[in-house]
């Protein structure tokens, strides 16, 4: 299915607001071989305008979809085949997926929202939200088949870092991941 054929997209009912906690976004599949016709798969809750619920194809799938979205008290993400239907999740929601499909680097949503309001996802309080420099929030990998998780990096060991420009009572979030091609590293950005 993962072809020219068709366009993943998302729909919502409203715009010139920021999504709030109890707002979803539909997600689905233009077919741009019958008319454009919009082909309905799921609904998010964890999603922003400027990336959406970082939706796209799985890579190294032809029927796998990847969305984040909120369970409960966490973010997740999901991975839904659009042919079966079948559906399973993850622990953490995703920023960006190795070319083969098999590892995603993610970030803390929460916190992101926290510290830039509308560039992370509504709903879920941000537990550092008074800590300057968490040393368990940072960048993850996340193993994209059994879901395990491990922090590479935290905030706390990147401000140790001297940058210009920063100050000790400056909060800093990540996000803007991406791996390089073959998947033995990726870049972000340290905001604050």
């Amino acid at each position: 299915m993962h072809t020219l054929r068709y366009l993943l997209a998302m729909q919502v009912d409203f715009e010139h607001r920021s999504p709030t906690a109890d707002d979803t976004v539909k997600i689905g599949m233009v077919d741009l071989e019958d008319g454009d016709r919009w082909i309905e798969l799921a609904e998010s809750r964890a999603w922003n305008w400027q990336q959406g619920c970082m939706l796209q194809w799985r890579p190294g799938s032809d029927t796998e979809i990847l969305f984040n979205d909120r369970q409960g008290d966490r973010f997740v993400c999901r991975v839904f085949d659009v042919k079966s239907g079948k559906n399973r999740t993850l622990p953490m929601p995703i920023e960006h997926v190795t070319a083969d499909g098999k590892r995603a680097v993610c970030s803390d949503y929460r916190r992101i929202q926290y510290i830039r309001p509308g560039y992370g996802y509504a709903g879920l309080p941000d537990p550092n939200r008074h800590v300057l420099a968490p040393d368990d929030v940072g960048a993850w990998v996340m193993d994209m088949e059994t879901g395990e998780t491990r922090l590479v990096v935290s905030i706390a060991q990147l401000v140790a870092i001297p940058y210009s420009n920063a100050t000790p009572k400056d909060k800093h979030y990540l996000n803007h991941f991406e791996w390089n091609p073959d998947g033995t590293r990726f870049l972000m950005f340290d905001r604050w």
